[in-house]
């Protein structure tokens, strides 16, 4: 008798009445049951289907142009920060003759349907030009759309061995022939096509309508199989032949009568969660907000790519910092060869990607907001980043107390401390709040702010930074107050050539020196006052540089 793939376990959780602690203890089981890790997306992802087809751009969904693209992105400067992946999307239909490249999935129907093209004809070659230009290689693939001359060579291969419906006419992603990923000779080939695309040097693969997998009818080989053990299989295969580093990305939309499910955790990184789109609208923060339990510790989740060219700044911000707090995703419909300064300036702040087992809380998910504005990420019982979002299509004021209960639509602060908050993206001092006051923010439309909230010392404290909307979370380590040396410290990844400016409070105490090693480092007032000063570190290179700023009482 054949062993069992599944081991049964259940979830029981009594006595936690607050609903976010709840949820969030719920979704670390699901992550301990599935020995769920998935790999960080710490890096922007253009896709080549979407810039000639939402964005109605150019066609770049080509190997050569996609290349062009790479050195775009070099050439822009956004590799100074961050790599880059780029997708290459094989993707023909049925409507011609039936035949496509899904099932042969090799070099030669790749390049016959016109996605790998000279120089880059085989994915080899176009793996090893995207490394070289420090870029990640992702393509695409039709879960279960075989092609026609696919099928009639192997009919043993599709469900029931049964072929007669193939040339019924069907919308592209209803056939009614679907692969049978229990076949033991179909599993052998489907792994030697994954062990082939890793060898090729291939890190990334969407899976496209993985509806077409879920076959609730059966029809498999293995007699044992359950529909959710057969469409487990189709990544199972993949992460069998890419590896651990590999990155599987699962379209889940529930169509076709599939509902969004888990059953993939473990397996897959990540999940789409919204239709074909490049919009950014506050639905599309919801949809990853309100999975923030499952969030980072099980899937990451997305929305689809975004074009970003065709906001005002203030909208790409909070494009940027939303999607990158609810998402921990950015996919791109705007090509690299379109990105302005400001546009590379703007993504470079959320790199690199925080992927932290806590995603940010939608405080006010319980209180009767459809789509929340509020969401608070606590990196420690006194260090919160607050994030306001506008998602309304008018100016409004969204607000935050910061001592009410989480449950109640507040941060749940102590009330009787005080709080540095420090607004990111104005680079702003808002003020040394009580814990009982409330943060406030007039937005526009699709605006969002970004605040930095300390819990007030007795001694000099970080309060903010330039580089990173986290202000110093992702950016700064080792950051300590040594009592007898009378010194605050820390280490910098500094970017170079660019100023890092690191804002700090001295709380009654009286400057003295500053020391950097390996960059030079500059003491400066702060607009807000005597409160404040900032550290200035700047190094020709991209490097680690340590700090010292001595003080005295």
């Amino acid at each position: 008798m054949k062993k069992c793939e599944f081991s049964c376990r259940h979830y029981l959780g009594i006595g936690e009445g607050n609903p976010f602690l709840a949820l969030e203890k719920y979704g670390l089981a699901v992550r301990e049951a599935n020995n769920a890790k998935p790999n960080v997306y710490d890096f922007p992802t253009l896709c080549g289907w979407a810039v000639g087809n939402l964005t109605k751009g150019r066609d770049i969904n080509n190997s050569a142009a996609l290349i062009g693209e790479m050195d775009e992105a070099n050439k822009c400067g956004l590799t100074k920060y961050t790599k880059v992946a780029v997708r290459l999307e094989p993707d023909t239909y049925c409507y011609r003759d039936g035949n496509t490249e899904q099932g042969w999935w090799d070099d030669a129907h790749w390049s016959h349907f016109g996605h790998l093209v000279k120089p880059y004809e085989t994915f080899a070659k176009w793996c090893a030009a995207v490394k070289e230009r420090n870029g990640i290689p992702f393509t695409y693939f039709q879960s279960s759309m075989p092609s026609d001359d696919f099928a009639k060579a192997h009919p043993d291969w599709m469900l029931d061995n049964d072929i007669s419906k193939l040339n019924l006419f069907h919308r592209h992603h209803l056939p009614y022939v679907h692969y049978d990923y229990t076949d033991p000779v179909f599993k052998k080939y489907m792994l030697g096509v994954w062990q082939r695309l890793h060898r090729d040097g291939m890190i990334g693969i969407k899976f496209d309508y993985p509806e077409s997998a879920w076959n609730p009818n059966g029809g498999f080989e293995d007699s044992t199989a359950t529909t959710t053990s057969a469409y487990r299989q189709l990544f199972s295969l993949c992460r069998q032949g890419l590896g651990s580093e590999g990155h599987i990305h699962e379209r889940c939309l529930g169509e076709n009568n599939a509902p969004p499910l888990d059953v993939c955790a473990g397996i897959v990184d990540i999940q789409r969660n919204a239709g074909d789109n490049n919009k950014f609208e506050a639905k599309y923060v919801s949809t990853s907000g309100l999975r923030w339990y499952k969030a980072r510790s099980v899937f990451s989740y997305y929305p689809d790519s975004k074009s970003i060219h065709n906001h005002t700044t203030s909208v790409r911000q909070a494009l940027f910092t939303m999607l990158a707090l609810t998402s921990g995703r950015i996919e791109l419909a705007t090509p690299f060869e379109m990105l302005t300064p400001d546009m590379v300036h703007e993504i470079s702040r959320i790199y690199p990607m925080y992927f932290g087992l806590k995603s940010p809380r939608p405080i006010d998910a319980f209180i009767g907001s459809k789509d929340p504005k509020v969401y608070d990420l606590e990196l420690t019982k006194d260090w919160h980043q607050v994030a306001l979002f506008n998602g309304e299509y008018t100016k409004n004021e969204v607000s935050v107390s910061m001592s009410k209960e989480m449950v109640q639509g507040g941060l749940a602060l102590d009330a009787t401390a005080s709080y540095y908050v420090y607004d990111f993206w104005k680079d702003t001092f808002v003020g040394k709040l009580k814990g009982t006051e409330t943060i406030t923010a007039s937005l526009d439309s699709l605006n969002c702010a970004m605040f930095s909230v300390h819990k007030v010392q007795d001694v000099p404290q970080l309060v903010s930074t330039n580089r990173h909307i986290l202000q110093g979370w992702m950016e700064l380590k080792d950051i300590k107050w040594n009592e007898a040396a009378k010194t605050l410290s820390g280490k910098a990844s500094v970017i170079g050539g660019e100023e890092m400016r690191i804002v700090v409070a001295s709380n009654n105490w009286k400057f003295v020196g500053v020391k950097a090693e390996g960059a030079t480092a500059k003491w400066e007032k702060h607009p807000a006052g005597d409160a404040l000063k900032i550290l200035v570190l700047e190094s020709k290179d991209t490097k680690e540089v340590g700090w010292r700023i001595s003080y005295k009482k």
